[in-house]
C-alpha cells in the first residue's frame, strides 16, 4: 500500500465510522426501536466460539450491586442510568460515546452501569466497562468493551512480501506517562545499525517496508500491535502486561510474535536470527495473520459486543 492509498483508507474508514454513528446511534435511535433485536443476539450464546469470547471479556458470574464512587473519581468514571449515561461523556470522548451507544441502544433499562473511558490500567473495585485491564492478576472487575475502535482497529493491507522488505527493525512511539520501557529502549538503541528508531514520523504503511516492527506498550496496550500482526512484517515485543478487545493475554510467544526480554538484552540477536531464518519468520507471520482474521467478521464482532453488555446487565441487580 502506497502512502496515498494509506491516507485515503484512513479518511474513508473515519468518514464511515462517524456517518454511521451520527445517523444511527444519535439520530435514528430516537425514532426506531432497536430493542427488538436483543432476543436475536441472545440466541448466539449457543455458539461456542462466541460464548468463549464473551466470557473472556466479561468474567462476572455472580450478582453484584454497584456502589457510589468516592468524589475523587467522579471526574472520570461514569456511574449512571443505562439510558442516560451518554450525557456524562466528555466532549473529547466521542469515540467512547459512539462505541457505547452502539451496544446500549438495544436495551431499554433503568439499571445503573459503571463506565471508565480512556486509557485504563488499574483493576476496578466493582464491575466496570473499560477498554483495557492488567494481566496476571484477578481482573474480573474490568469488563472489556470494544471502545475507541476507530483508533485501535484500522487494519490495512500490506502488499510487500517479507523477502522484499528492508532487513531492519523499525519503531516509532511517543514517550509520556507510564512509558519507562519506551524510554529505556530509545536510550539503548539510538543510531543502531540494525534499526530505524529516530524521532521523525513515518506512517504505518511506510513501516511495513521493514521486515521487523517493534510493538511496545504505552499508557495501556500497544496500539500498533493489531495492524502489525495483520501485515507481512514480523512483530517483536516483550510479553504483554495489559490486554484489550484484541485479547493480548491469549497471544503465544514465538508463535504469534517474537518474544523479547523486557530489558532488550536479546533484541539484536533475535533480529540477526530471524533475518537468517526466513521460514521461521514466515510461520510466525502467518500465525499472526490468522489470529487477526477472527476480528474481521464485523457482524460477529458486533454480536459479541452486545452480549458482553447483556451479561453485565444480567448479573447487575
Amino acid at each position: 500500500m502506497n502512502l496515498f492509498s494509506f491516507y485515503i483508507s484512513i479518511i474513508i474508514y473515519r468518514i464511515k465510522y462517524f456517518i454511521y454513528n451520527i445517523f444511527v446511534n444519535l439520530l435514528l435511535v430516537k425514532f426506531y426501536n432497536f430493542y427488538k433485536y436483543k432476543s436475536y443476539y441472545i440466541l448466539f450464546y449457543r455458539d461456542n466460539y462466541i460464548k468463549k469470547r464473551v466470557d473472556y471479556y466479561n468474567k462476572i458470574n455472580l450478582n453484584f450491586k454497584l456502589k457510589p464512587y468516592k468524589s475523587d473519581h467522579s471526574d472520570i468514571r461514569i456511574l449512571s442510568n443505562l439510558k442516560n449515561a451518554k450525557y456524562k461523556f466528555r466532549n473529547n470522548q466521542s469515540a467512547y460515546l459512539f462505541d457505547y451507544l452502539n451496544i446500549a441502544k438495544y436495551y431499554d433499562s433503568n439499571k445503573i452501569i459503571s463506565i471508565l473511558p480512556g486509557d485504563v490500567v488499574e483493576i476496578q473495585n466493582q464491575p466496570t466497562l473499560v477498554k483495557t485491564r492488567k494481566l496476571d492478576c484477578d481482573n474480573s472487575n474490568n469488563i472489556l468493551c470494544k471502545f475507541n475502535k476507530i483508533r485501535h482497529f484500522h487494519l490495512f493491507k500490506d502488499y510487500i512480501v517479507f523477502e522484499n522488505k528492508i532487513n531492519k527493525l523499525v519503531y516509532r512511539g511517543g514517550i509520556n506517562r507510564n512509558n519507562n520501557i519506551r524510554r529505556r529502549f530509545k536510550k539503548m538503541f539510538t543510531s543502531n545499525k540494525f534499526m530505524n528508531i529516530d524521532d521523525n514520523y513515518i506512517n504505518p504503511a511506510e513501516m511495513t517496508k521493514y521486515k521487523f516492527i517493534l510493538s511496545l506498550e504505552g499508557n495501556d496496550v500497544a496500539t500498533n500491535l493489531k495492524w502489525i500482526m495483520n501485515t507481512n512484517s514480523l512483530c517483536f515485543m516483550p510479553k504483554p502486561t495489559v490486554e484489550s478487545w484484541f485479547m493480548e493475554g491469549t497471544l503465544i510467544p514465538n508463535f504469534h510474535y517474537v518474544l523479547i526480554k523486557d530489558n532488550f538484552s536479546d533484541l539484536i540477536n533475535k533480529i540477526k536470527y530471524y533475518s537468517l531464518n526466513t521460514d521461521e519468520s514466515l510461520k510466525i507471520i502467518k500465525n499472526a495473520n490468522n489470529y487477526v482474521e477472527q476480528f474481521k467478521d464485523l457482524k460477529r464482532e458486533h454480536i459479541i459486543e452486545v452480549l458482553v453488555l447483556d451479561k453485565y446487565l444480567k448479573y447487575n441487580i
